[in-house]
């Protein structure tokens, strides 16, 4: 039988310790494919091994440096974690590869720099918005977790954050790294 396509059965029956095996036997069959490496990093996607996923398109691309599909990957994962310069940087190159990506490739660059978009935005915005809370505890109408009600509802006035682009910020830092900050914003949202 043939291990790739083996692997991509087990995948589609939600059997991801027999396609993890067979994409791994795929790529000792075959060293120069890219493929299994694509694969096993979708398997391990579905998981949530982010860092097993990064290592298997590092190598991909290792191997075969003509894959936007693994740039594009490599952003999905990096957008998540908030690692904006390296969104980026993959979707840069991505965007040189673009001539060999399929329809469903390019619906991904353009949905990835759309989301991108956004989450510069959000990180415009939480800047501000922790330029206003610096403000508030400065001058001793804030602290960490309970804000003063009247004084945030002003600054977000005066400074045009609404309580979605609060909701935007928070949402973005618990999906990070951040989930004290997440917090803050959710809070400011919900005073509004």
């Amino acid at each position: 039988s043939h291990p790739l396509l083996s692997g991509m059965i087990y995948a589609g029956f939600g059997d991801i310790k027999a396609a993890a095996f067979k994409y791994q036997e795929a790529a000792e069959k075959n060293d120069a494919a890219v493929e299994p490496y694509l694969e096993l990093a979708k398997v391990f996607d579905r998981v949530g091994e982010w860092e097993r996923v990064r290592g298997l398109l590092e190598a991909a691309l290792r191997k075969n440096p003509l894959r936007p599909e693994a740039h594009l990957f490599l952003a999905k994962e990096a957008i998540v974690k908030l690692r904006l310069p390296e969104v980026k940087r993959n979707l840069a190159e991505a965007r040189k590869l673009v001539r060999f990506l399929n329809r469903e490739g390019f619906s991904s660059l353009l949905s990835i720099e759309k989301e991108l978009a956004g989450k510069e935005k959000n990180v415009e915005r939480a800047a501000k918005f922790d330029r206003m809370i610096a403000v508030l505890r400065k001058e001793g109408k804030a602290n960490q977790g309970g804000e003063n009600r009247s004084e945030v509802e002003s600054l977000m006035k005066e400074w045009s954050i609404t309580p979605e682009e609060a909701l935007a910020i928070a949402s973005n830092y618990s999906r990070g790294d951040s989930p004290g900050r997440a917090r803050i914003y959710y809070q400011a949202a919900v005073l509004l």
